[in-house]
């Protein structure tokens, strides 16, 4: 069985991917004749203006027919107050009634007061007038927060009880990372199929999946996916190949490339499914479109981060100062700032080496509050319990020597190499370790 190794399936195995999905398009192609893409969908994503969180996301897709793009689905998100997202609801366009209508829905609880995904229950809705238990997903994790079991639970509504479907263990896990699960699935609480994946890293980041399949009582090779990643520690190469023990070797079936811009942003994803010297040709572009966090006070940004300062008077001139250390002097629009002579300034991919600037605006002689900037990143764990894993941090990466790092009540954080912060703040609750040979700077 050929296991198709796919981007969406890769968050929490330290593969890091970053943007919002923009234009899909797809084409059957000769490998030999060359590519013409023809579109077949666009998604629109819309973030919340005060914390970037994705609020709602509307799905069209392209009628060959009308040559139009007609409405598909609409998703809206829900968040705890501590940023995890609590429920999505997905809803389906309805052309008779030329509007959308409710069709599923995910709600979410999570491990202590980490980010890790508890429970995970999917519900349909019937009869137009209520919600229906579907599918239900728990995880359990071990004293060190470490994913250990997971269990993938089918609604019967006849007998108005959860069924099992599948269960995948983990096992050996270094730091969080594990060397090998093994999945089960089930029919009439019997097993029926085993597979089996072997994890190899390249430092916290996966290398290959190698994927078994239970043959009597042998493992036997089956697929495997090797994950290339370029020095920024994005994934770009996902190569997928089908093993066959009668010659034996391995087969290229499928490829998944990915293209960032200057930024780092993800720009476009295509995907080659290989099938008798054809291939389907599958390009997912995407607009990088920078979110601009809610006004700066006192100034807490990530580090390259956006954000805006509001100068809270008003008069009939206004210019924005800085004080880099030497006074306060006029500001300049350029590639960092924007609207330096009016009510709100805006700030874009600020370094770090920015932290302790101050600034305000003078209206119309009158000078108003001065903001102080700040760089602050905080522990979430996402992905597992390795400081050096980018997606276990609010901005999305690793705390620099310029940034105050910030470990919640509940996170469980472990240092595998020498770090500098600018500081640390280490919650009643939460535990950080570093390991034998390895030690965290404190630069203030």
């Amino acid at each position: 069985m050929k296991k198709l190794i796919l981007f969406t399936a890769l968050f929490g195995l330290g593969v890091t991917v970053n943007a919002q999905l923009l234009v899909t398009d797809s084409s059957f192609n000769s490998f030999d004749n060359g590519v013409t893409f023809s579109l077949i969908a666009v998604d629109s994503s819309y973030h919340a203006a005060g914390n970037c969180r994705l609020a709602y996301a509307y799905s069209k897709v392209f009628n060959i027919a009308t040559q139009q793009l007609t409405n598909a689905t609409y998703r809206t998100n829900d968040y705890f107050n501590d940023g995890n997202l609590r429920q999505t609801v997905i809803q389906v366009w309805n052309p008779g009634l030329m509007t959308y209508g409710n069709s599923n829905r995910t709600t979410f609880t999570y491990y202590q007061t980490s980010s890790k995904v508890l429970t995970s229950l999917g519900e349909t809705w019937v009869n137009n007038s209520t919600w229906r238990n579907s599918s239900l997903q728990t995880n359990t994790y071990d004293a060190n927060g470490y994913l250990t079991v997971s269990v993938f639970q089918n609604w019967d509504v006849a007998s108005s009880a959860w069924v099992k479907e599948q269960q995948i263990d983990y096992y050996n896990k270094n730091n969080g990372l594990a060397d090998s699960s093994i999945s089960k699935d089930y029919e009439n609480n019997v097993i029926t199929h085993q597979t089996k994946d072997i994890y190899t890293y390249n430092g916290s980041s996966l290398f290959r999946i190698v994927n078994q399949i239970r043959a009597g009582n042998q493992w036997q090779d089956s697929s495997r996916s090797t994950f290339t990643y370029n020095p920024g520690g994005k994934v770009t190469i996902i190569d997928n190949e089908s093993y066959s023990p009668q010659t034996p070797t391995w087969t290229l079936f499928a490829k998944q490339t990915f293209a960032y811009n200057a930024a780092g942003d993800l720009i476009t994803l295509t995907q080659n499914i290989y099938v008798q010297g054809f291939a389907l040709i599958t390009q997912t572009r995407y607009r990088p479109v920078p979110c601009t966090t809610s006004t700066v006070t006192p100034g807490e940004l990530c580090p390259a981060g956006n954000g805006s300062l509001s100068a809270g008077l008003t008069g009939a001139s206004y210019q924005w100062q800085v004080n880099t250390g030497s006074g306060f002097a006029n500001v300049a629009n350029n590639s960092n700032y924007a609207g330096a002579t009016t009510a709100t300034l805006t700030l874009s991919n600020i370094p770090s080496s920015w932290y302790g600037y101050q600034y305000r605006c003078v209206v119309a002689g009158q000078n108003s509050t001065v903001y102080t900037i700040k760089f602050i990143n905080t522990w979430t764990g996402a992905t597992n319990s390795q400081w050096e894993v980018g997606s276990n941090w609010s901005c999305g990466t690793v705390p620099d020597a310029n940034t105050d790092a910030v470990i919640n009540t509940g996170g469980i954080v472990i240092l595998n190499s020498n770090r500098s912060v600018r500081s640390l703040t280490v919650n009643s609750g939460a535990r950080f370790t570093a390991n034998t040979g390895f030690k965290l700077t404190i630069t203030h």
